[in-house]
């Protein structure tokens, strides 16, 4: 006797559910997500080193290199390591940096009409910059240098130790050679991150 078309259709979702089972295969979009590794691990990759706070974990890596407004250096630095440029987007991630620099490492844009926005490490994260709300992430309570809105010009203060630009993903350290400076007299860097360790 032929099997009608819905019949056939059964059996075969019927013969797929079997199989899976078998195999121990689980449905699309339920697939288990791999574990993060054993944070003890992180240390085996020369230089990087894993950094917690609160909840937040990441598995990173502090270099320091004489660069231009151009990310690509910084890329191939990360990429080279296995690793990508570590994005810090939250108050918890930008306190390692922080924490391990005694510095503060946040953009910090005007816009024309001289509105503050104070930017976490993705620049489609903005929120207005409010003194008493923000002024613990940047160094003595308050930022200490300009940026221009679509460009990397900078001008960095002696008092500031370094800062974090997120649209290029690179950081300034050290003192710059005197106060009003441009930041290509300042020593550059980039943070790798292995993202596989990182917690939010």
């Amino acid at each position: 006797m032929a099997l009608s078309k819905m019949e056939v259709y059964i059996f075969v979702f019927l013969c797929a559910g079997l199989m899976s089972t078998i195999l121990g295969l689980k449905p699309i979009g339920q697939e288990s997500k791999k574990p993060p590794p054993d944070p003890a691990t992180c240390a085996n990759y020369p230089g990087f080193q894993l950094y917690r706070n609160k909840h937040v974990q990441m598995c990173l890596k502090f270099i320091k290199f004489q660069n231009s407004s151009q990310n690509a250096p910084a890329q191939y630095r990360c990429g080279h390591e296995g690793s990508l440029i570590a994005t810090f987007e939250s108050k918890e991630k930008l306190e390692i940096l922080q924490q391990q620099k005694r510095c503060v490492w946040v953009d910090f844009e005007q816009t024309a009409s001289g509105a503050n926005y104070f930017v976490f490490g993705r620049l489609t994260y903005e929120v207005k910059y409010d003194e008493q709300k923000h002024k613990d992430l940047f160094y003595q309570g308050s930022p200490r240098y300009i940026n221009s809105k679509d460009s990397i010009t900078i001008s960095v203060y002696r008092d500031l130790c370094g800062f974090y630009h997120p649209k290029y993903r690179l950081f300034a350290m050290e003192y710059c050679d005197f106060p009003g400076r441009r930041y290509r007299n300042c020593n550059f860097g980039v943070v790798c991150e292995k993202w596989e360790y990182t917690l939010d």
